[in-house]
């Protein structure tokens, strides 16, 4: 049987909604964080009933924090499986929650087939229960929505092959914060509850010991609302979509004195074991958390977790003392009924907890609180109150540093990201049926880099709070899964494009993304190479090639060409070493438009031999120092800054202003001075300062005439940054747009280093931040408890996974026509801290250790690369939809680049533009996916062959039909086949879920031999869909 049920069976199968982005209007906060809660009645008191008190044992096992995943495995994690499933079939009244599949997978296939079978037992009697079912328990701030998808596919479908089950329940305990997104996403793939513990400890906390947060501290608690309803977005259709969400207070480990086995890597000694000298205590403890507890939620049910970080590792003592004390509390009954009040104390899974809550919502007509749509829960913060206090006068401490930690981990993943979507084009192009030799090796050709970005997912790894060992082990994965998975394209290109046997394409992808500048190494021997775009729509790349100084090229003049039949594009060398590297080299600037799921053949030819093809010349001038501005295309203005000594970014293009057709735009970089800051606190200690102080090394060049405006200023050792115009602002109808480039920021010790935009707008400190899917409002401004400015800047930082966008609030303003966009390449911190303003955080670098339990400094060393597209939209985000559109296509293209592949010409070959097929190659040859953006085509392992899970999205503005007879069109092995009947395709159906209006309905599947025409899908705007192939 597959992975998933087969046709007739119910599925639960993913359908998202993208939508258009919210706009600032359409979001009201009841309270700053968007939580408006109910009054109690007497009804919803918690006072009446026997309290049922749910015991949860569980560990929590992070893939990589102080130790790398592999080390966790071997010094603890092994031992707490084997020993939890061996104490487990000993009592069918004990019970054990689950979560990372990651080292669930390591386990698994070193037991034996009775063990296995054991397993498959306890599952089934409801003692051993698979929550989440992620490969990791991932961040909720900073990863891509393809990531959490593709990771819980990755979770989800070991689950299923080995112990034949699929989680129903969340279990995000330690982020660092909590997404919208989050609920969500598992409301839509079948989850029916959630629990979360870390936000801000302000409204799960009483501090009446702290004077800056003793009147309004414990709002969640004195409301009866650590559980509640959370309804995450207002994107049409799921406006009514609701998450039955718990919030653990105090945290996921064991009340105090019931930790029995402790953590000696943490120096974490263990509780002392229940005996009948403590035995009192620990029940006075134990039915004291849980009564005190109760009184802040609407039913009678209480959980208390038991467990921590790595514990069970000896599972009989730990459950041996627990029913020490329970068998106690049993004896002692009536003694402490008279105390407490009635009870009934079990173990209990997540799925048995959350059964008898909903089971009392429905008999007792019980209410729950409302989280209405358009909040979340960052930045995140705790008040720790005696050491913080005592050092920075202040015990709050936003979690909103991490946002830029080691931006390495960030670039990576997002590189994988890209990578893995080009593969799926050579899935739908090579795998032909479920069984097929192509669909395994293409599976264990993924699987790599899958499971290393799925790693790269842990909320300790993509967001840099892992000690410096550990992330290495997290690049050099993902470093060897891209390596691995570009052999295999290398060779599917090579075979789609090479002619010549001499040619050959090599397996070293570059470009990847990840929001760095596209910057290429062709070695000697290397001057042709193959640029491949993913997307449903044309990619226009810019390419700074390095190569070496006088090799491989016979040049007779400073100026080649790419040469791209039929036509050739000039180019010109840069005086400037963008490589950093100490060799002598030359750079060549480079422009490419590569077709729509297609791949683009380029050779690097001497303008001498080609000299009709590079008749544009281009001009390399010192910037001047005069009054006037200079054009930067046709979208830009740069100006003479007396202060910095250079030209720097003044005005973009934008017909919507009051005042012309110039909308006054500064571009800066800037740093802050660090207080205790480490890899999770943002603690800025002033104001931020210019980070561009020129010296003697200091120079500035304008590129004029060629490919396209271009401006390279070398700022001083540390830093250099670069301005062009973005030529697909001549491609779009409402945007201007100029793409900002770090090349090497090396940043000094406690320095935290920031992008600002600033404009005239009045956007009253507003913005929307992208989450991944959709966009949320947020406000620059004090929350209760900030006592100091740096309060303001941390807790008015947020996180952005693809971009940001800010717009006039007033109409009557001068520029109130217009909306200021920033699509990133990864994710970021961002805050509006001036009116009209947009800053990003890209980069840390902190000497000390914040206490949060990594016990490193964050000590970055290396220089940051990184690319920022700057868009100047004609009209305001309150109206426009097509605004919305844009910026999202905008922040899709800069997030899904095109990928080089570097071809090396053998010494027997002297190499020639016949050495390619042809100069554009279509990845695919049928049109729907040019109608259609491909997210993802992953091949599943199942009982019986392979699964296609393909991820499509509708990115148009009108809702678009796919037949299965299109759909079969795609799936046959000869790509250039004409008039396709679907009897071609191997596989037989095709299944998806859908959600109309605000209904599930029941999976829909179509037969892909049925040659009639009459089935297929309807995705509506902004959506995407789920298929399964079998």
């Amino acid at each position: 049987m597959g992975f998933w049920p087969k046709m007739g069976a119910p599925r639960q199968v993913l359908l998202l909604s993208l939508g258009m982005w919210c706009s600032f209007l359409a979001i009201n906060f009841a309270s700053v964080y968007g939580m408006p809660l109910p009054t109690v009645d007497g009804s919803e008191k918690a006072g009446a009933g026997s309290l049922t008190i749910h015991i949860l044992p569980h560990s929590h096992c992070d893939p990589g924090w102080l130790d790398t995943v592999d080390q966790y495995y071997d010094m603890q994690v092994h031992s707490i499986l084997s020993s939890v499933v061996e104490e487990l079939q000993r009592d069918s009244s004990r019970r054990y929650i689950w979560s990372e599949v990651s080292f669930f997978k390591r386990w698994w296939p070193k037991q034996s087939p009775a063990q296995q079978q054991a397993v498959k037992n306890l599952v089934i009697s409801g003692q051993l229960e698979f929550v989440m079912g992620g490969w990791v328990m991932n961040d909720e701030a900073l990863p891509s929505l393809d990531s959490l998808l593709d990771q819980y596919t990755l979770g989800h479908e070991y689950l299923q092959t080995t112990v034949g089950v699929r989680p129903r329940i969340g279990w995000q305990i330690d982020p660092f914060g909590a997404s919208a997104v989050t609920p969500l996403l598992h409301r839509l793939v079948g989850y029916d509850s959630l629990v979360i513990d870390r936000i801000d400890q302000r409204l799960t906390g009483h501090y009446g010991n702290v004077k800056e947060l003793d009147k309004h501290s414990g709002q969640m608690l004195d409301e009866k609302a650590m559980e509640f309803m959370w309804h995450p977005s207002s994107l049409p259709g799921y406006k009514d979509e609701a998450m039955l969400t718990h919030v653990l207070e105090g945290g996921y480990c064991s009340p105090p004195g019931f930790d029995f086995d402790g953590d000696p890597n943490q120096h974490q000694d263990p509780s002392p074991p229940a005996s009948d000298e403590n035995v009192q205590e620990l029940a006075q403890t134990l039915l004291g958390t849980a009564f005190d507890r109760a009184d802040h939620v609407r039913t009678r049910n209480m959980l208390i977790p038991m467990g921590c970080d790595f514990r069970w590792r000896n599972a009989s003592l730990v459950y041996s003392n627990l029913e020490f004390v329970l068998n106690y509390i049993e004896a002692h009954r009536d003694e402490y009924e008279k105390q407490f009040g009635p009870f009934e104390l079990r173990y209990s899974t997540l799925g048995e907890y959350f059964g008898a809550v909903k089971l009392a919502i429905q008999e007792a007509e019980v209410t729950l609180p409302i989280k209405s749509p358009g909040g979340d829960f960052f930045p995140y913060d705790t008040c720790w109150a005696q050491p913080d206090l005592e050092e920075f006068k202040s015990c709050i401490a936003y979690w909103s540093g991490y946002y830029a930690s080691r931006p390495s981990i960030k670039q990576a993943s997002r590189a994988a990201d890209n990578i893995l979507s080009l593969a799926s084009l050579q899935s739908l192009q090579t795998i032909s049926s479920p069984s097929s030799a192509e669909a395994r090796v293409m599976h264990s050709t993924i699987l790599p880099l899958r499971e290393a970005n799925g790693l790269a997912q842990h909320h300790d790894a993509i967001t840099g709070t892992e000690k410096l060992a550990v992330l290495k082990d997290y690049l050099q994965r993902l470093d060897h899964g891209v390596h691995h998975l570009s052999k295999g394209i290398a060779g599917w290109l090579s075979s789609m494009t090479i002619k010549n046997e001499q040619l050959e394409v090599l397996p070293s992808a570059q470009c990847l993304g990840g929001g760095q500048p596209c910057v290429i190494q062709l070695l000697e021997g290397q001057e042709a190479f193959i640029a491949t775009n993913g997307q449903s729509k044309p990619f226009i790349l810019s390419v700074f090639a390095i190569i070496p100084k006088g090799k491989g090229l016979q040049r007779r003049s400073g100026l080649v060409c790419a040469s791209i039949d039929p036509q050739s594009l000039p180019s010109k060398f840069l005086p400037v070493d963008l490589s950093d590297m100490q060799d002598a080299t030359e750079v060549v600037q480079l422009q490419l438009v590569i077709p729509a799921i297609s791949a683009l053949t380029v050779r690097i030819v001497d303008a001498s031999s080609n000299s009709n093809a590079c008749s544009m010349q281009a001009m390399l001038e010192p910037c001047k120092r005069h009054k006037g501005a200079l054009k930067l295309g046709a979208t830009a203005k740069v100006s003479y800054n007396s202060d910095l000594g250079y030209y720097s970014l003044s005005h973009m293009l934008s017909h919507g202003t009051r005042e012309g057709e110039w909308l006054p735009v500064s571009l800066s970089l800037n740093r802050f001075d660090s207080q205790g800051d480490g890899a999770y606190i943002f603690r800025p200690t002033q104001e931020r300062s210019n980070a561009e102080k020129p010296d003697h090394d200091s120079s500035c060049h304008v590129l004029k005439g060629g490919v396209f405006d271009f401006i390279i200023v070398t700022v001083n050792k540390r830093l250099t940054f670069s301005l062009r115009q973005d030529a697909t602002s001549s491609q779009s109808n409402s945007a201007a747009r100029v793409v900002a480039s770090i090349h090497g920021w090396d940043m000094q010790a406690n320095e935290e280093g920031t992008v600002l935009l600033r404009t005239p707008l009045d956007t009253q400190q507003a913005m929307l931040t992208d989450n991944g899917w959709w966009g949320m409002q947020r406000n620059f401004s004090y929350r209760w408890g900030d006592l100091f400015d740096w309060n303001m800047e941390a807790g008015s930082s947020y996180p952005a996974v693809r971009g940001v966008l800010t717009s006039s609030i007033q109409s009557s303003q001068a520029y109130w026509r217009n909306t200021v966009g920033v699509a990133v390449g990864r994710s970021v911190g961002v805050a509006t801290p001036y009116n009209g303003s947009l800053e990003l955080m890209v980069h840390r670098n902190s000497m000390t250790d914040d206490g949060r339990g990594l016990h490193e400094a964050l000590n970055v060393t290396g220089k940051l690369w990184d690319s920022y597209q700057v868009s100047v939209y004609q009209g305001d985000v309150h109206s426009s939809q097509q605004i919305h559109r844009e910026h999202e296509l905008a922040m899709q293209q800069w997030n899904r680049p095109a990928i080089i592949f570097p071809c090396k010409v053998h010494e027997t070959s002297h190499g020639s533009d016949n050495d390619f097929k042809a100069a554009a190659y279509p990845l695919l040859s049928d049109g729907v996916f040019t109608r259609l953006q491909l997210q993802a085509a992953t091949p599943m392992a199942t009982d019986s062959g392979y699964d296609l899970l393909l991820r499509i999205r509708n990115t148009e503005a009108s809702l678009i039909d796919l037949s299965a007879q299109e759909l079969a069109s795609v799936l046959v092995a000869d790509r250039n086949a004409t008039n396709v009947s679907p009897t071609q395709a191997g596989f037989q159906i095709a299944c998806s879920a859908l959600l109309s209006g605000e209904k599930w309905h029941e999976s829909k599947c179509c037969n892909l031999h049925d040659e009639s025409n009459r089935c297929g899908w309807s995705i509506l705007p902004g959506a995407f869909i789920a298929l399964i192939l079998e």
